[in-house]
């Protein structure tokens, strides 16, 4: 079973744009709670609502003026036994205004309150992490000539790559443009950028036959919500600081980034798997 990304019930007002959500997909295992009972659990929604607004990241549907970063549309747990890597959660929210050009698009906060909630509900065992990004919202070309985005995310990468040596972990991270050849085109000038930024939260390894050896997390999103089906694909192998939710949240921001540097600006299919 895919986690659902169709036609939502976004607020009707505000100046929402195009193109700007952005889907969640956690895959592994949690062991639930047991003090925990149905009756009296919050159920994925509610907790990730209420942890979003206690944070001040979600905006509300009637504000003419959002401060926060997403409206909330819609979560759940899928049950997905049948799959090798099952589902655990999904998430999913639309970005409410256009971004700050110093500023990434928000999926180190999005993940970071998808830990507090899972942090909750139960012991995570995270295995791979899929997310829709929407590159879109990066077509700013003043954002690209600042770099100061970028900066921000390597200020960012500081903060994780002060994390213990034994906390790393090897991961297979692939960008998927579905029909749409973008990011074929992109993905060398994307690696040689890698490596001139120099930061230190993800280490890339040689790039050489790592398309064939990467492993294939099926979409967990609607044809409909991104230019699916799946079709161009390009993979990423390395060192990442931390195998978390957080260290995950940047990678995602600092690929997005790097990607709309090279023109990439079609929305993109971000997984992450723990290697």
């Amino acid at each position: 079973m895919s986690a659902w990304a169709g036609p939502a019930d976004f607020p009707p007002e505000g100046p929402m744009l195009p193109d700007g959500r952005m889907l969640a997909v956690l895959h592994g295992e949690l062991e639930p709670y047991p003090w925990r009972t149905p009756s009296e659990a919050a159920d994925a929604y509610g907790l990730f609502y209420d942890r979003s607004e206690a944070l001040g990241w979600l905006t509300s549907g009637d504000d003419c003026s959002p401060q926060g970063s997403w409206w909330m549309n819609d979560a759940g747990q899928p049950e997905d036994p049948s799959a090798w890597l099952p589902q655990i959660a999904w998430f999913q929210v639309e970005v409410t205004h256009p971004l700050h050009p110093e500023r990434p698009l928000p999926t180190q906060a999005f993940l970071n309150c998808i830990d507090d909630v899972m942090a909750r509900m139960g012991t995570l065992n995270l295995k791979a992490v899929q997310l829709l990004l929407p590159l879109p919202k990066l077509g700013d070309p003043a954002r690209h000539s600042s770099g100061r985005a970028l900066g921000v995310l390597r200020q960012a990468a500081a903060w994780l790559a002060d994390s213990p040596p034994s906390r790393s972990a090897r991961v297979w991270v692939t960008l998927d443009s579905g029909q749409d050849p973008a990011i074929i085109t992109a993905a060398p000038h994307m690696r040689e950028r890698i490596q001139e930024l120099r930061q230190h939260a993800f280490l890339m390894s040689s790039a050489a036959g790592i398309e064939e050896d990467a492993p294939v997390l099926e979409p967990a999103v609607l044809d409909s919500a991104w230019p699916g089906p799946s079709k161009h694909r390009a993979a990423f192998h390395g060192s990442l600081a931390e195998w978390s939710l957080d260290a995950v949240g940047w990678l995602a921001g600092f690929l997005s980034e790097v990607a709309a540097e090279h023109d990439v600006y079609t929305p993109l299919l971000f997984t992450a798997i723990k290697a």
